[in-house]
């Protein structure tokens, strides 16, 4: 479900439509209960996948599209959707990494490798500047498209 929500959300950053914004949501809630191991990795795969192929279906359906097929009728909803939608997904990104430094390192966890230490803190430093990506005003001048680019890769 953690790699499924990655995929999901580069998809929504692509296809800049409503409806994907809103299926990467969900998918990037589904990180808390993988992480957690409060439901069997099955169950959170399977639902991932779904939502993925739902996510596909709608890069297909939306593609070409003026107008998006799920937008409310009220235009100031639609435009606080489609701002902080994504916002709300990186943060879920970010879930992973809080989940592994605050929940199952201090209480113990078998995944203890630098490996998996250095993943989980890239994420915090690298979901902030994706948060910053569409903050102009704050940044004043910084390539940050670039910077989060160079720094997903």
């Amino acid at each position: 479900a953690e790699a499924i929500a990655f995929l999901a959300a580069g998809l929504a950053y692509f296809n800049r439509r409503l409806i994907s914004d809103v299926l990467t949501f969900l998918a990037t809630l589904l990180i808390i209960p993988a992480s957690l191991e409060l439901l069997p990795h099955s169950v959170t795969a399977v639902a991932g996948a779904v939502l993925l192929a739902l996510l596909v279906v709608d890069v297909l359906v939306e593609r070409g599209r003026e107008t998006d097929l799920a937008a409310p009728s009220n235009r100031r909803l639609t435009f606080w959707l489609k701002k902080h939608l994504p916002r709300f997904s990186y943060v879920m990104l970010a879930h992973m990494a809080l989940v592994y430094f605050l929940v199952r390192l201090p209480f113990g966890t078998y995944e203890t490798e630098l490996v998996t230490q250095v993943y989980d803190a890239m994420l915090i430093p690298f979901t902030i500047i994706i948060l910053l990506e569409d903050m102009a005003g704050i940044v004043r001048g910084a390539p940050m498209k670039r910077l989060g680019f160079s720094g997903g890769c």
